[in-house]
This record gives structure tokens, sequence and C-alpha cells, in this order.
């Protein structure tokens, strides 16, 4: 993965570090073999594999000489390819990047209706990955007849009579 300190000592031996999708989220797994002064990682993505952004930081063992496992889930991917690194961080400040390791999403995590049977208020999440989208709920009361049309955004609030009320 990448290069080694000024010593010529790796910091961390990576086993393998790949990305998965997974019902529109990517799950990234990583396992090293040895840890020496291995502080944690940086987990990075990108849309286009030149701007990076930190997602998150993961803690490391410090010091192993067996194998560690990693997870980690990123729940909001963008539409297309994501790219994903890690930035292994020394507790003496140095740091490596690991190669990076791609994910094609294709389509988003499905909307997530609740309670049925509606009493008075219907809930519908739409992922994050759906913001810039245009979203189109139809709902029809209990003899058929239209309660709901059409929503846009991130943050709908839409009530009909007593129909229902929508959140996001």
């Amino acid at each position: 993965m990448g290069v080694g300190s000024a010593t010529g000592a790796l910091p961390v031996e990576f086993q393998y570090f790949r990305a998965t999708s997974q019902e529109g989220e990517v799950k990234l797994e990583w396992a090293t073999a040895t840890e020496s002064g291995n502080k944690g990682f940086e987990i990075q993505h990108s849309t286009d594999a030149r701007n990076w952004q930190t997602l998150d930081f993961e803690e490391g063992f410090g010091n192993s000489a067996t194998e560690q496992l990693y997870a980690w889930w990123h729940d909001t991917p963008q539409l297309g390819a994501n790219y994903y690194r890690l930035k292994q961080i020394d507790y003496d400040g140095a740091f490596d990047f690991s190669d990076v390791v791609a994910v094609r999403i294709s389509s988003v995590k499905p909307l997530e209706v609740y309670p049925n049977p509606v009493q008075e208020t219907l809930f519908i999440v739409v992922p994050e990955t759906s913001i810039d989208q245009s979203v189109t709920v139809d709902c029809y009361d209990m003899v058929k007849l239209p309660c709901l049309a059409s929503a846009m955004g991130k943050h709908i609030h839409h009530s009909f009579h007593r129909c229902l009320s929508v959140f996001t």
C-alpha cells in the first residue's frame, strides 16, 4: 500500500482494503497484519479521485503483531463513482495513504414508509442520496381517493385534511 517511514519500517502492514456496495450504502473493510505506533486511519472519500474529504477517523491498535480487522459504513454515498482511501497516521504525526478503492452506486436506498396501516400520520423517510432528485409520492385513502400529490426535496411536511403528514 503506501511508502514506509524514513526508517524503512512500515508502520502498518495491510492485508487488504476493499469496498462493497450493499443496498445503497458502502461497506469498507480492511485488515492489518502488523501495526507499529499506529494512531489510526482517516477514512477519506471522493467522487473524482482527486478531491478528498475526510469522513471519519477509526482508532488503530497502536502496536500489534496479530491480525486486526476494521469495518466502517458510508451510509450516504453519491450516485455514480465513489472512491475511498485510508490515511494511516502514526502517533508521531507521520502518515501514509492506502491504495484507492472504488464502488459505483447505481441506485439509492429505498424509501422507508411507515406505519402500515396508517391511522393519522404517515412517515416517509427519503435517503440523503435522494436529496437532489425529485420524489413523487402517490397516496390514497381507504376509498381510493388521492390524499397526497408529490413533493421535492429533503424536508417535506404536507398535510391534506386528516389524511397524513410527511416528514424526512
